[in-house]
């Protein structure tokens, strides 16, 4: 399988807010700066994301509800030179669940998430074109495992699966519909209370019709 070696950095921030115990709005915005993504450079901010969590139990298992929006900022964009933002080009909305059990030193949690994925506008410089491609359903499963080494110090590993839809653009173009099978490891270091510095190494195998 071809390998793909991305080199860079990803600086996220999260803001918060408890509106009740149980419920919590937050809201998710990143920069990255990604050598490597094929013929080109990924940088840039990309859309904030808006999610609200409802937990349902909160005893030795955990059960949240979850619902997201992501607001778009600008259209999905190939530069001349070959390099692309790090905008999805269009709204999307998320609906789904997380499970997971906390021991001592160890947690695991399974996410189970389905995205509507609105109309989104891809725009290539180099050709001096745009499309719009149709809206798209696709699901995404993730299995994590999280172990504390010490109070500032974590480990974890996780697996994923992403299902996305066949659809298509107005100049008639057909994405078919595509499976991404992610493994991934890291460590985690907590450098202060609102800083986490995590490096790791990532395999995707993505598959299609």
């Amino acid at each position: 399988f071809p390998v793909t070696i991305l080199i860079g950095s990803n600086f996220t921030q999260n803001v918060g807010y408890s509106i009740l115990e149980n419920l919590s709005i937050d809201v998710t915005a990143s920069y990255i700066n990604l050598d490597n993504v094929p013929k080109g450079k990924q940088t840039g901010i990309s859309d904030p994301v808006v999610k609200a969590k409802y937990r349902i139990l909160d005893g030795s298992y955990r059960l949240d509800v979850l619902g997201e929006f992501v607001l778009p900022t600008a259209n999905n964009i190939k530069r001349s030179n070959g390099d692309t933002n790090n905008s999805s080009g269009g709204s999307s909305y998320f609906a789904g669940f997380q499970v997971g059990n906390k021991f001592e030193n160890w947690q695991w949690s399974f996410l189970s998430q389905y995205d509507y994925n609105n109309k989104a506008t891809n725009e290539d410089r180099a050709a001096n074109s745009k499309v719009k491609v149709d809206a798209y359903n696709s699901y995404f499963f993730q299995l994590d495992g999280l172990y504390k080494f010490d109070e500032s110090m974590f480990g974890r590993a996780f697996v994923s699966s992403t299902i996305a839809d066949e659809r298509e653009d107005n100049s008639q173009t057909s994405y078919p519909s595509t499976t991404t099978n992610q493994l991934g490891a890291e460590i985690q270091r907590l450098i202060t209370r609102d800083v986490l510095v995590r490096v790791g190494l990532d395999y995707s195998i993505v598959t299609g019709k």
